[in-house]
């Protein structure tokens, strides 16, 4: 709902700022879903509202497994279940025979990813000085302690460009 609001100021912010692109980073991204929701969504809503900027997404997990299942971009139709079907036509091709459970994202959508592994408490390595205008935190912190949050907090901090934001979930306080 916030990004469907404010897509029109996040694009303005980021023309303003003399960049073609909304870079959004999906933190502790696990097998993928999340980056690749988001770009349905955003590359959907841009197209719908005539805004030209590209959009690039990056995942970030510490599991090495969960970043190679994300890069393949392979789900079971039950992964799925959720995507609204006018999205699930566009973005996705089904398999077919043995694999008809199966679906595999589209190269559009999939170009609009990169996945990376690395360690939230290392993020600052990992990422150096990138900005990104949407920073996804979900349900990642509760797994660590206050010092460490404190940690990662401010070092995503660090990487939400001006006038950005950072998206916690409803887990954390």
């Amino acid at each position: 709902d916030y990004l469907i609001k404010n897509i029109k100021a996040m694009a303005n912010n980021a023309t303003k700022q003399g960049r073609s692109q909304l870079n959004i980073l999906s933190a502790a991204c696990s097998k993928g879903h999340e980056a690749y929701s988001l770009a349905m969504h955003l590359h959907s809503l841009l197209e719908k509202e005539g805004i030209s900027l590209k959009i690039h997404i990056t995942g970030f997990d510490i599991d090495h497994e969960c970043i190679q299942y994300a890069k393949n971009g392979v789900y079971t139709a039950n992964e799925l279940q959720h995507v609204p079907n006018h999205l699930l036509a566009r973005y996705w091709v089904r398999g077919t025979k043995e694999i008809s459970n199966f679906y595999k994202i589209k190269n559009e959508l999939q170009d609009l990813c990169e996945f990376r592994h690395g360690n939230l408490l290392k993020i600052n390595d990992a990422l150096m000085d990138q900005k990104f205008d949407v920073i996804f935190c979900r349900n990642a912190l509760i797994y660590f302690n206050e010092d460490q949050i404190q940690h990662i907090v401010k070092s995503l901090t660090h990487h939400v460009s001006p006038n950005g934001i950072l998206v916690t979930g409803l887990s954390e306080s």
